[in-house]
């Protein structure tokens, strides 16, 4: 069963709640910190059933069973950006770079970001401008303009989240500015890479959505069977940087291991 949530705090509790309600033999959920659910994380706990987190900025543990692609393994979705934007400037960018501080999990990308940056892009303009999540989808394209209008130094755009991007290409033709910068978004999805095959977006890191389910489905499989989680937590999961030149595919999920599943099935000893 899924349960869909608006991302507000009160849909997430409703639907954990929901999820209570339903006593499912495990819980899957990611994107939101245990302080939005803490009473019905007690109550799965109190009933024994497992919950597997990811993309959040928690540890595992008090309820969470399993954690994976925690803040200490997003981080190298910064170092990424980072790397990209120096190699793509010949070191000589200067960069805006956007983000939501309503999300945790995004604090050691952008930390990991600026750091990398200023490292690798030495002397590089640098400067950090947080929004908040009700501009996706409204407002923040004209942020973005007003931004650039204000800072005509800025060569290269990072965004956070792939979704702050939406709509800013657009914006851009419309002010005369789609020239004028390069953009590279965090967490890939359909419609950024569109962008990238046109050529109005340069660059996205690609999240491991795919193989993120298969081994949250491991980490499941070996709680059932009495094993230790911590196997699959601690496992690499890929990351990749995503241009016009290598792009897979441009839906929003799509594997970034060719393989995968014959590497799992062989994991469980069923290929």
């Amino acid at each position: 069963m899924v349960i869909p949530t608006q991302g507000t705090p009160q849909s997430v509790q409703a639907a954990w709640t929901q999820a209570v309600r339903d006593k499912p033999d495990a819980v899957i959920a990611s994107g939101f910190p245990r302080s939005v659910f803490a009473k019905q994380l007690g109550q799965l706990m109190d009933m024994n059933i497992p919950v597997v987190e990811s993309s959040t900025d928690d540890t595992a543990g008090d309820g969470i069973s399993m954690l994976i692609d925690g803040p200490d393994v997003v981080a190298i979705e910064g170092k990424l950006m980072a790397s990209w934007v120096t190699s793509d400037s010949n070191g000589q960018a200067d960069t805006v770079y956007f983000d939501l501080p309503t999300y945790g999990i995004l604090k050691p990308v952008a930390s990991t970001f600026r750091s990398e940056y200023e490292k690798w892009c030495s002397g590089c303009g640098y400067d950090k401008v947080d929004v908040p999540i009700s501009s996706i989808g409204k407002d923040m394209p004209d942020r973005v303009v007003s931004y650039l209008r204000s800072h005509p130094k800025v060569t290269h755009v990072a965004f956070s989240l792939a979704l702050m991007n939406v709509g800013v290409p657009a914006a851009l033709r419309a002010a005369g500015l789609q020239n004028k910068v390069h953009t590279v978004v965090n967490v890939g999805e359909a419609t950024n890479y569109e962008y990238i095959h046109s050529g109005q977006t340069q660059a996205a890191i690609a999240f491991n959505h795919i193989e993120i389910a298969w081994a949250q489905a491991d980490g499941l499989a070996r709680h059932f069977t009495g094993q230790s989680m911590k196997v699959t937590q601690d496992a690499k999961l890929p990351f990749m940087v995503i241009t016009k030149d290598n792009l897979i595919s441009t839906k929003t999920q799509f594997p970034l291991v060719e393989d995968y599943q014959a590497q799992f099935k062989k994991l469980w000893g069923k290929s």
